[in-house]
């Protein structure tokens, strides 16, 4: 393990504690996509599966540092489908994840290094992991606004992947074996989290969350101002 590679993974650990700690410590899941969390259990549970197939192979550091990936991303999945699953924002949480899953199943079909069960998961789940974060960003756009611990975990989660990139560029400058499937979904995954820096930064703010509804005052009177406008509508057809 390089030390770009460590730095990497003490940033992913970073993000997803900064998540998993917001959600526990203010008792909401708001301004969170429940999705991108089932699709991050979904790559680690790809990804890791060598430690049920060949876990003989594994150090005790590699090891841990793979169950607390899982344990992690599972807790949060949890944590919004089900401890606090009445501040979750359904509504903004609309993205068919489906669309993005199925692709990479049949690119991973086509493009990886041999036929073998984990290798062909392994790299299911680096394809997916590149799209990973597109319910998050369809959510903050769905939602107009980004609390600030939301986009500390995204910013997190773009360090990892640019040490990632770092050690891919160093190994391929010294001549070392690089893995091209990992650079393309190092790539992929940064350009995504550039669109998000370049497009969402604006809209960072902390806003005040009712612990009961999930939802923020503006929305609270967006909402009033909803149904009485729907009720002046009504009395107005009813004379019409």
């Amino acid at each position: 393990m390089t030390i770009l590679i460590f730095f990497g993974i003490c940033t992913f650990l970073a993000a997803k504690s900064i998540l998993l700690a917001k959600i526990l410590w203010s008792q909401n899941c708001s301004g969170i996509s429940g999705k991108t969390q089932v699709l991050y259990a979904i790559i680690f549970a790809a990804r890791y599966l060598d430690i049920v197939m060949t876990y003989y192979r594994c150090t005790l550091s590699i090891f841990l540092l793979k169950i607390a990936f899982i344990v992690l991303t599972n807790c949060s999945v949890l944590s919004i489908y089900f401890l606090y699953n009445h501040t979750y924002q359904k509504e903004y949480d609309n993205f068919r994840i489906e669309r993005l899953i199925l692709p990479c199943i049949v690119l991973s079909l086509l493009a990886n290094y041999s036929f073998k069960i984990d290798e062909v998961f392994w790299t299911f789940s680096i394809y997916l992991e590149s799209v990973a974060i597109i319910p998050q960003m369809y959510f903050i756009s769905q939602f107009k606004q980004i609390e600030s611990i939301v986009f500390y975990y995204i910013s997190a989660l773009s360090m990892y992947k640019i040490f990632y990139l770092m050690d891919i560029v160093y190994r391929f400058y010294m001549n070392e074996y690089y893995d091209k499937i990992s650079l393309a979904g190092c790539v992929v995954q940064i350009i995504f989290y550039c669109d998000f820096f370049a497009n969402y930064v604006p809209m960072t703010n902390d806003t005040e969350i009712d612990e009961e509804s999930g939802f923020s005052e503006e929305d609270k009177v967006d909402d009033k101002f909803k149904k009485i406008e729907n009720v002046i509508v009504h009395v107005i057809d009813e004379k019409v």
